[in-house]
């Protein structure tokens, strides 16, 4: 883990290298998690997929990352930190799983350009999921709403279909905070 974005050292770097090949896409095939701050700042990366194993994504952890474009989170992630990809102006596509619980506040925060989200599960499945951690106490105004992608894409496709066009019917006991947050624009 590191400490803050300062503390990684490809937050300032140019470029990074594994095994002399310059990084610019991940695809995470053996992780469980992905660190605070992982990628934070690496401005090179343009697309990251992630193995069935990764169950979290950290705080910041790719965040301003300003040339990221596509990320499919893999069907084991079970949280998504705050900021997680806050700042990556020009992603346009995320796909998210059933086994999503939680996603922190601010974690798709200036994600102008995304356009779709593409969810594997059920929309009573998305509908559970808790977008940002409202109760936390805070000192500044929360930005909770830009927990949820769906807030800049304003279009969710469930087995690619539109959810959010006509009425929305759900079934079950509970809908997870701001699972909804964006959608009055349904388009």
């Amino acid at each position: 883990n590191f400490g803050g974005y300062s503390s990684n050292p490809i937050y300032c770097a140019d470029n990074f290298y594994i095994n002399d090949e310059l990084l610019t896409e991940v695809n995470l095939t053996k992780a469980t998690k992905i660190s605070d701050y992982a990628f934070c700042g690496y401005s090179i990366l343009t697309k990251v997929s992630m193995c069935d194993s990764v169950t979290s994504i950290g705080q910041s952890a790719f965040s301003n990352c300003i040339n990221l474009e596509c990320v499919n989170t893999g069907n084991g992630v079970i949280s998504i930190g705050e900021e997680a990809f806050s700042g990556c102006v020009k992603l346009n596509s995320i796909s998210l799983y059933q086994n999503l619980e939680s996603v922190g506040d601010d974690a798709f925060y200036r994600c102008t350009e995304l356009s779709e989200v593409n969810y594997y599960g059920t929309l009573n499945d998305w509908a559970k999921i808790e977008f940002s951690s409202a109760a936390t106490i805070r000192t500044s105004a929360p930005t909770f709403y830009t927990a949820n992608p769906v807030y800049y894409a304003k279009k969710l496709y469930i087995d690619g279909k539109n959810a959010l066009l006509g009425e929305i019917s759900l079934s079950g006991e509970k809908i997870g905070a701001y699972a909804f947050a964006g959608c009055d624009a349904r388009r």
